[in-house]
């Protein structure tokens, strides 16, 4: 189950910004995990050599209270391009 709404706009790339979620429920571990979705562009225009560039913050937030958080960030050079992620796990408190 899920939802998705994406809004577009062009300033040299293609700027995508989803806002957009998909509900995954584990039967076996009878948990839920509500997934939201990081921001893309999509670059290489000018080249002819289209590429993905996620950036910004994703969360999955499980029924058990743990949430994952990934942070995207690109690393550009003159010829390369390499998304790096920085994970976080954490368990809320519940009051």
């Amino acid at each position: 189950m899920g939802c998705t709404r994406v809004e577009m706009s062009f300033s040299g790339s293609l700027n995508v910004k989803q806002t957009s979620y998909a509900v995954l429920h584990l039967d076996k571990y009878n948990e839920d995990y509500l997934m939201l979705f990081p921001h893309c562009k999509v670059k290489g225009f000018l080249s002819g050599s289209l590429y993905p560039e996620l950036g910004g913050t994703c969360q999955i937030i499980s029924s058990t209270s743990f949430v994952l958080e990934i942070n995207f960030s690109a690393k550009v050079s003159f010829q390369e391009s390499e998304i790096a992620s920085e994970r976080q796990c954490t368990k809320q408190l519940t009051t």
